[in-house]
This record gives C-alpha cells, sequence and structure tokens, in this order.
C-alpha cells in the first residue's frame, strides 16, 4: 500500500468518524431541546403558541431539507428531521470541500478563459 493510499484511507476513516460525532451530537441536541423541562425563555409565552410556533419554523425546516426518506412520507418525527438536516449539512460542506479542491487543482489565474470554455460546452447541450 503507497504512502498516498494510506493517508486517504486514514482521511475516510477520520472523516467518517467525525461525521459520526457529528450527528450523535445533533440527536442529543434535538432530544434535549423538545424535552418537555424546558422552559420558555422569557417564561411568557403560553404552551400553544410555543407548541404553534415551533410547529412553524420545523414544517419550514422540512421545506428546506430535501427529501431522501424512500416513502416519501410528510409525516417525519422531530428527531429524523434533525438527522437529515444534519447530514444534508454535511452533504453540502462536503460539496464545498471538493469544488474548492477542484479549483485550487485546476488554478484560477485562467479563470475567465476556463469560464468562457465552460460557457461553450454548456450551449452545446
Amino acid at each position: 500500500m503507497s504512502s498516498s493510499t494510506r493517508t486517504r484511507s486514514r482521511t475516510a476513516t477520520a472523516s467518517s468518524a467525525a461525521a459520526s460525532r457529528r450527528r450523535r451530537r445533533a440527536s442529543k441536541l434535538a432530544r434535549a431541546c423538545m424535552s418537555k423541562r424546558r422552559r420558555p425563555v422569557g417564561g411568557t409565552c403560553s404552551s400553544s403558541s410555543s407548541n404553534d410556533a415551533v410547529s412553524e419554523k420545523l414544517e419550514a425546516l422540512k421545506n428546506l431539507i430535501p427529501v431522501t426518506r424512500d416513502g416519501g412520507d410528510d409525516a417525519v418525527a422531530t428527531d429524523e428531521l434533525f438527522q437529515e438536516t444534519a447530514d444534508y449539512i454535511l452533504r453540502l460542506r462536503t460539496q464545498v470541500v471538493v469544488l474548492q479542491k477542484l479549483i485550487h487543482f485546476y488554478g484560477s489565474a485562467d479563470l475567465p478563459e476556463k469560464q468562457r470554455e465552460i460557457d461553450d460546452a454548456s450551449s452545446v447541450l
């Protein structure tokens, strides 16, 4: 096994472990936030109005996250929604890193020329 292969393997393992820790932390935070013992910050909100506000925010969050469920069922548990949100954020972060590495690999010195090539190629499609 070459040195670069071992490095990539260790990096992938470390990345996977970090992602797993983040998912566990997000799940723990979701459970803590939904605890019945938790009180509103000001203490002045009625239970029904705060529940409505939370429901609205959860619905808005559900609309922001792409559907990754197999059944496409609209009813999703809150902890599952937070888990999907955390996974989606990780996917977006990974895409950003990959795109940054591509920019670094191909260089940005001749970016306008490369952009014209991309525009020409996309106009053919």
